[in-house]
């Protein structure tokens, strides 16, 4: 049976386990904020396009950022402290 993905989640929690706000991202995405909540709340899905630029934002591949779950989340907060440490 296929599971559905809900992206809406998926970006709302990546983008609070990285810091930004919804502003930040929606700046270094080059969309609007009002434009870029409309994906978080689940009122417009992001085409793939956009998909590949949030990945590119986070440094993650596109399958990781839709695939994400407790071990991604685990795995993101280890880099996020490695590229820390490294500055």
């Amino acid at each position: 049976m296929q599971q559905d993905i809900d992206i809406a989640r998926i970006l709302r929690k990546v983008r609070d386990l990285y810091g930004y706000t919804l502003e930040g991202v929606a700046y270094g995405l080059g969309k609007s904020t009002e434009g870029y909540r409309k994906y978080e709340a689940g009122q417009t899905d992001p085409t793939f396009k956009t998909l590949q630029r949030l990945a590119r934002f986070y440094d993650l591949t596109v399958v990781q950022l839709i695939a994400f779950d407790e071990e991604s989340m685990i795995q993101i907060m280890a880099k996020i402290r490695t590229q820390q440490k490294n500055r």
